[in-house]
């Protein structure tokens, strides 16, 4: 019973460690000075994977939207499943729209090996993007960043 209660103990302590780690994401982030066709966008994802999913949220102020703002998230699952890949879009004030559109995960760092593993298909969804909703990327990288 004693190794039991350990074994438990061990599990919960576990647990709850992991609910805390950090976040750490590959995005990119640009703001057009247009709005954005959320079917445009949905219809070009979906040519490059067919798991996405379409929701919506309220921004809590970060990726680029001020706190407050209703987002429209596009997911779909990474083949790996070790991550999330997300765009987020959302129209701003004077026209604006927001675009934010990385791959994501628990910890703190992404290793070279694994950043050559998750750009690619950021990449080819981004370029599927650009064609079918004719946006431009040139002027932005990937970049790391928390959350």
């Amino acid at each position: 019973m004693k190794r039991f209660m350990s074994a438990m103990l061990l599990i919960v302590v576990a647990a709850a460690l992991t609910g805390c780690d950090p976040g750490v994401h590959i995005a990119w982030q640009k703001q057009f000075d247009h709005r954005i066709a959320a079917s445009c966008l949905a219809s070009a994802l979906r040519s490059v994977s067919p798991s996405v999913q379409r929701g919506t949220y309220v921004s809590e102020g970060d990726r680029g939207f001020p706190k407050g703002t209703a987002v429209t998230q596009f997911g779909y699952s990474d083949p790996s499943g070790r991550g999330y890949y997300s765009l987020d879009v959302a129209p701003l004030a004077g026209g604006k729209t927001n675009y934010w559109h990385g791959w994501s995960k628990l910890g703190t760092e992404v290793p070279a090996e694994e950043r050559a593993r998750v750009l690619p298909l950021l990449y080819k969804a981004n370029q599927a993007v650009a064609s079918k909703c004719g946006l431009s990327f040139d002027d932005v990288i990937p970049e790391q960043g928390d959350g």
